[in-house]
């Protein structure tokens, strides 16, 4: 039965991310390319953006923990910009270029709670 239903599932599988996924609607729209995420308590204090596709969006990260490094890697479509691991309290700035529409993705590379999703429309 295990078998059957591997065997029913594996076209889904075989799809993929093709690029093109739709922002829930709560995500929180970037407006005039800035975006300002807050590292506190081991944790983000947003998850998730829609940002215009084609834009260079201006990310200010801010480290309160003063007790964890963070760091703020940014990638999709083939892309990947981060920021250096470093405590707080401390700004870090990091810019990005979003280009076609699509699934982009945020994370701390320590983290593994502290990840986040971008669509670009």
């Amino acid at each position: 039965m295990r078998f059957l239903l591997a065997l029913l599932l594996l076209p889904l599988a075989a799809c993929g991310d093709d690029g093109a996924a739709s922002a829930p609607s709560d995500c929180t729209e970037v407006v005039d390319a800035k975006v300002t995420l807050v590292a506190k308590n081991i944790q983000w204090d947003d998850d998730c953006f829609v940002v215009e596709a084609g834009t260079t969006v201006s990310f200010t990260v801010d480290l309160q923990d003063t007790d964890a490094k963070h760091d703020l890697q940014v990638s999709g479509q083939g892309r990947r910009e981060k920021t250096e691991l470093e405590s707080g309290p401390k700004l870090q700035y990091l810019d990005f270029e979003f280009g076609p529409p699509g699934y982009y993705q945020f994370v701390c590379t320590l983290h593994a709670n502290m990840e986040g999703d971008i669509f670009a429309e």
